[in-house]
């Protein structure tokens, strides 16, 4: 499906304000991108507008103002910053909230490729007469209950057609649109945060998303169905999308697992343990543009978030300061021993002169001691554990990445895993360096270097993401090795791995 840019000017009131006269206002929507400006430069909290523009309503919903954009024609308005858009023939219900939603539905333009679903076919008559006709395809189901979300093949057939020439050309489309079924109903907050999960995961399946197309809504004790539009950008991709590169899976590919591998990514989007460094990841992959540098640094984090969370240490850590704070006198009886007292005197005056021997201290003893154990494992063990655990993507790279260098390539004569400790080396103080604007790159990758190891890195998280979808090792290997964007990173992982 196409989408062109619609531009509406009409005059629009604030919902809610009733003394407030009706201002020219210019909506523009853009696919999942929208500006909205009026003259009415008054309004600086959030707040809604609602105009006609003489065939569909529209609620534009704000967080006050904001800078201008690309496409404003009108003269004299003010920009406001855009959440969403609601477009229904019925009124509107006063306030900021859209709620009572029982079912949303849209479109996802890449998915219709990706199923390889046939909706329409090719025949003839009795006498040789050709034909075509649709195809209904049986729903596909992604998740099972509370939300019901699956996959449905909508008839656009005679929707559109063509004149020219005296001949008529109609189209037969059998579009395949995502549908979200609540049995309780919900806001648009819920919506949109289903709408996300489901957009994130096909955009991992797929290798890249862009839009919500067609979002509909159904509210309960409404008889007319809305239509929303989101200022969000939900695209996964596109910023490093080749020309050539092809799906990343496809629905047959999967065995037909969709449905398990959804309901455990379904689950995982929620788990707020993953939230943060999961939105992390698909923020470095959406529209907006970033250096590299910022991106690889973003995916150590991420790498070491995660590791963090699945060794459960920090919380181990949180464990041990707690036990120690309850066990602080008996610490202050040992360390303030006449032992203790002349071994940390002579340890910490060697390097604090000035530091005093007292009571007080207890307490910031015990601080360190429990981040000791916090820090026990460096962010190279991290990093080498999760590559240990996930087909060793950044082993197999190690030497051809540090043999592009062309300061101090890699000599011949080292081993492939003082390579390995070398590489992991060179990540770590690469994102110290850029992290935490250090004076000297000592150790850091060279720029060519650089972009190589952002694909190995980003190979391995989705990986793991792919884990999280509960899919089989083996099964991972295969979709990476295939992987048409990172092709020269994964094409170390063609020779199956010996089972450890």
């Amino acid at each position: 499906m196409e989408v062109t840019m619609e531009r509406h000017i009409a005059t629009w009131t604030v919902d809610g304000k009733p003394d407030v006269s009706a201002e020219v206002g210019e909506l523009i929507i853009d696919g999942n991108s929208i500006e909205f400006y009026s003259r009415n430069c008054k309004e600086v909290f959030p707040c809604a507008f609602v105009g006609y523009d003489g065939e569909h309503k529209y609620k534009v919903f704000t967080r006050g103002q904001w800078r201008t954009g690309k496409y404003r024609t009108i003269d004299n308005a003010a920009a406001y910053a855009v959440t969403c858009v609601l477009q229904q023939n019925c009124d509107f219900q006063q306030g900021m909230i859209i709620d009572g939603i029982q079912e949303a539905s849209f479109i996802i333009p890449e998915l219709v490729d990706w199923l390889e679903v046939p909706t329409v076919q090719y025949s003839a008559t009795e006498t040789g007469e050709l034909f075509a006709e649709e195809i209904n395809p049986p729903p596909i189901i992604l998740h099972d209950n509370n939300p019901h979300i699956e996959i449905q093949f909508e008839s656009e057939s005679f929707t559109k057609y063509l004149d020219k020439n005296d001949i008529t050309t109609f189209i037969l489309k059998n579009q395949p649109r995502l549908f979200i079924i609540y049995s309780e109903s919900c806001d648009v907050n819920r919506v949109l945060a289903d709408v996300r999960a489901v957009m994130q995961f096909f955009g991992l399946m797929i290798g890249h998303v862009s839009d919500v197309e067609d979002l509909r809504l159904v509210k309960e004790n409404q008889r007319c169905r809305g239509w929303l539009y989101i200022n969000r950008d939900y695209s996964y991709n596109l910023r490093t999308m080749g020309m050539t590169d092809q799906k990343r899976t496809t629905f047959g590919g999967m065995n037909y697992q969709v449905q398990e591998f959804f309901e455990r990514w379904y689950a995982f989007y929620h788990d707020e343990t993953f939230s943060f460094i999961r939105r992390m990841y698909f923020s470095a992959n959406n529209r907006k543009d970033m250096f590299l540098e910022d991106i690889l640094v973003q995916y150590i984090r991420i790498l070491e978030g995660y590791d963090l969370r699945v060794s459960k240490d920090e919380g181990t850590s949180q464990e041990v300061r707690k036990a120690i704070n309850q066990v602080e006198k008996e610490i202050k009886k040992l360390i303030f021993s006449e032992d203790g007292k002349a071994l940390f005197t002579s340890a910490l005056e060697k390097v604090v002169p000035d530091w005093k021997y007292n009571a007080s201290h207890a307490g910031m003893i015990a601080s360190w001691i429990a981040s000791g154990y916090l820090g026990r494992k460096s962010l190279d063990d991290r990093i080498k554990s999760l590559d240990d655990r996930y087909l060793n993507i950044i082993s197999l790279n190690a030497r051809n990445v540090l043999s592009h260098a062309r300061k101090h390539p890699l000599a011949e004569e080292i081993s492939n895993e003082e390579a390995i400790r070398i590489f992991i080396h060179k990540i770590v103080a690469t994102r110290n360096y850029f992290s935490h604007y250090k004076t000297e790159p000592t150790d850091v990758l060279e720029s060519d270097q650089m972009y190589d190891t952002l694909n190995v890195l980003k190979a391995l998280i989705i990986m793991i993401w792919f884990s999280q979808m509960g899919m089989e090792r083996e099964m991972i290997r295969q979709i990476m090795i295939r992987d048409s964007e990172l092709r020269f990173q994964t094409m170390c992982l063609q020779e199956k791995p010996v089972e450890q």
